[in-house]
């Protein structure tokens, strides 16, 4: 399937200013999104009525205002730049979140795979982060944002598209953060939060690597996700999180995430079942797992010598256990999963590489900060 190129932006100054801009170069794309997701028949199903949605999106506004303050200028000059309310802009900002609205009824989206490398197994002596993102909707186009804003944050170059505009990103204090979406099985309903991408936002203008566990954790968190985050040569974690609950995995020379818990505690509190009845649900779960199992088997297979950057990414290319694979295509599974985006995140390096679409057909490009 062809894919549109990746645009690149470049933003500094203050967040309300940097989000306009975007939301000015972003407003067609966040609008056919907006219509084609929330407007959709199997979503309006979902979602109830979309003022259920707008509601939402509210509650969580006044939750970004308090807590995040960059999240929400960025988000509030964005609506502005994009002439839409608010509300219409932070719920798309929040469609990991969103596709949980509907709780027990509900199925799974969004499926993802993520790992994370140590410094100890990686040939450039530096932690690496890679992940392949799956979706059975159509996106909004990919972009690669530079945000620089004042003197005393960091800056950042993140992975976005549309109002979902951290996806995934690397800091000039040598942090990276990505995440997958979780509390799928079962669903675990949102609550009035600051959405994931927020959540990346704030991790990325940490300081150091205890600052940005301590906002991983301690943020009201709005929906379910399994995060990783990595400091360029030592620490690295997996942040496995529902809005109320949250367990850390780490310690560990590789992690690897796909779309259920890991965590002992996490699986017992949300009674997580990797087996559900519904025929959705049980592709899903086989699904998750079977990809996270086989990106364990990939790394402890590795060369004696370490991981290449290049190795990472050939992971992400992997069709083994078709159709439920790594690099997963639309045709192959009921779902109608496919993989729509692939980086490598290079903390030491200030850098991510990112192929748009599949990995397995597509050419990585580097960005750096």
């Amino acid at each position: 399937m062809p894919t549109a190129p990746v645009i690149e932006y470049e933003l500094s100054g203050e967040w309300h200013r940097m989000g306009g801009q975007l939301g000015r170069a972003q407003a067609l794309e966040i609008r056919r999104f907006n219509e084609h997701f929330f407007d959709s028949p199997i979503n309006r199903f979902r979602f109830g009525s979309l003022e259920r949605v707008w509601e939402y999106a509210a509650k969580v506004s006044r939750v970004l205002e308090e807590f995040s303050g960059c999240a929400f200028h960025f988000l509030r000059g964005m609506a502005e730049g994009a002439s839409l309310p608010m509300e219409r802009v932070v719920a798309q900002a929040c469609a990991p979140e969103l596709t949980h609205i509907a709780g027990e009824s509900d199925f799974a989206a969004i499926g993802c795979t993520a790992c994370g490398v140590s410094s100890s197994v990686s040939t450039t002596q530096s932690a690496l982060l890679a992940q392949n993102w799956d979706f059975n909707f159509d996106l909004p186009a990919w972009y690669v944002l530079r945000l620089r804003p004042p003197l005393d944050e960091p800056a950042r170059v993140m992975v976005g598209m549309g109002a979902v505009f951290a996806c995934c990103g690397v800091s000039g204090t040598g942090l990276a953060a990505t995440f997958t979406s979780s509390g799928h099985l079962p669903p675990v309903r949102p609550t009035a939060g600051l959405p994931v991408t927020a959540l990346v936002l704030e991790v990325l203008g940490s300081q150091d690597f205890d600052e940005a566990m301590g906002v991983a954790v301690a943020l009201p968190r709005a929906g379910s996700f399994n995060m990783m985050v990595t400091e360029e040569y030592t620490r690295n974690a997996l942040v496995e999180a529902t809005p109320r609950r949250v367990e850390i995995i780490d310690g560990k020379e590789t992690l690897v995430a796909g779309n259920h818990f890991q965590h002992p505690a996490m699986v017992a509190r949300t009674a997580q079942d990797l087996t559900p009845p519904d025929r959705a649900g049980r592709e899903f779960a086989r699904s998750s797992v079977l990809r996270a199992e086989r990106f364990e088997d990939l790394l402890a297979n590795r060369p004696s010598n370490g991981l290449t950057p290049e190795a990472l990414m050939g992971c992400l290319k992997d069709h083994a256990n078709h159709p439920l694979s790594i690099c997963c295509h639309e045709e192959e599974t009921l779902l109608r999963f496919r993989t729509q985006g692939s980086v490598l995140l290079e903390p030491a390096a200030q850098a991510l590489r990112f192929c748009s679409g599949q990995p397995c057909c597509g050419r990585f490009e580097t960005y750096p900060l």
